[in-house]
């Protein structure tokens, strides 16, 4: 007690002065509108500020589960698709669950280390073994393919993509059904890949659509490829060089979708002796 008698008369006239501003900015505030009208109108901007702020924390907190809940709902929309749906009659123009099976389901995940320079190029995504990811399979973005796993651990898995000498992909024409090729990448530009195999007896027009053949039961067929931007006949070969510029584009991809085909093993058994490696 008497500590805090002393601090009051040590520093009475500081305390006067004070409580005498607060009286006067009191009647200033009310008595005059328009020193009023700042005053409010000052502590709802920075009231709104904090507002603002606050409202963008919380979204960025939040943004992380909201773009898992689009790539689930990305990946479920991906399997309604005509595509991952096996035939089991013809002559059919309607999906039901009697005339079609599901084939292809997809498994979404985050891109996490990329690379587009090297001969042979890779993808890190954020999904492994423990999401039943497995060697083998096929990978796909919205826009088009991208690769395969080559290896997996538990939570990470590893993508050989088109971007590599050591991939050749089964491709077609889309409004040619019976033309197909296969692409690979020459090492030169990230954005295009070269058409194989294709006659030159076969008219390619600058702007075909390239598909997946989906042959192979690792990509579903009529997964988009990319745009024929030429096609030439060099030196009077059999064949044509055709150039595509990949639908996706491997400098920006931040999300892949992996996958799954029900029917794979199945058919690796079957053919398992039957044809060359």
């Amino acid at each position: 007690m008497k500590n805090l008698i002393n601090f009051l008369k040590r520093f009475r006239d500081l305390l006067i002065f004070f409580l005498l501003q607060v009286i006067i900015l009191s009647f200033l505030f009310k008595t005059k509108n328009y020193h009023n009208a700042i005053f409010f109108n000052t502590s709802n901007t920075i009231s709104g500020w904090l507002t603002e702020k606050r409202n963008n924390v919380v979204k960025h907190f939040s943004l992380e589960g909201e773009n898992e809940m689009l790539k689930q709902k990305n990946a479920e929309l991906l399997a309604t698709q005509y595509f991952s749906f096996y035939k089991l009659q013809n002559k059919v123009f309607t999906i039901n669950d009697s005339i079609y099976e599901q084939q292809y389901s997809y498994i979404p995940a985050s891109v996490i280390k990329t690379s587009t320079t090297r001969r042979d190029n890779y993808i890190t995504i954020d999904k492994g073994t423990l999401q039943n990811i497995h060697e083998g399979m096929g990978v796909i973005t919205n826009e088009g393919i991208v690769g395969f796993v080559i290896k997996s651990s538990s939570h990470y898995s590893l993508i050989l993509t088109v971007l590599s000498e050591k991939i050749n992909i089964p491709v077609k024409f889309k409004h040619q059904n019976k033309v197909r090729g296969h692409i690979k990448w020459d090492g030169s530009d990230y954005t295009k890949v070269q058409l194989h195999g294709i006659t030159n007896d076969i008219n390619v027009l600058k702007g075909d659509t390239i598909v997946t053949k989906g042959s192979s039961g690792i990509f579903p067929e009529g997964i988009p490829v990319g745009i024929v931007k030429k096609a030439s006949n060099q030196n009077g070969e059999i064949t044509l060089d055709i150039e595509v510029e990949l639908t996706t584009n491997f400098k920006t991809i931040n999300t892949v979708y992996v996958v799954k085909n029900m029917f794979k093993s199945e058919q690796e058994k079957l053919e398992n002796g039957f044809f060359d490696e």
